[in-house]
């Protein structure tokens, strides 16, 4: 499944997103699109988890803070496995 992640800032890392996740062992890759508005950018989860799980994570971290941010966190509809 894919969970994006989104309203990061510039400087986000790989590490910054796995601690997000609390270094959970089944994110399989991690991807960041820095287009359109570059103070902006989205993540982009694989994880392996079923759907239900990966909205239950994409649910506690819509709407958490990072770094002053307001951050926003979905599963994609039509994404993932």
């Amino acid at each position: 499944m894919v969970i994006t992640i989104s309203n990061l800032p510039p400087h986000v890392t790989e590490e910054h997103i796995s601690d997000l996740l609390q270094g959970d062992s089944r994110i399989q890759r991690i991807t960041f699109n820095k287009e359109g508005n570059p103070d902006k950018v989205m993540a982009l989860v694989q994880i392996d988890v079923s759907r239900l799980e990966a909205q239950f994570l994409a649910n506690k971290l819509n709407h958490a803070y990072f770094e002053e941010r307001h951050l926003d966190a979905y599963t994609p509809l039509f994404m993932g496995r």
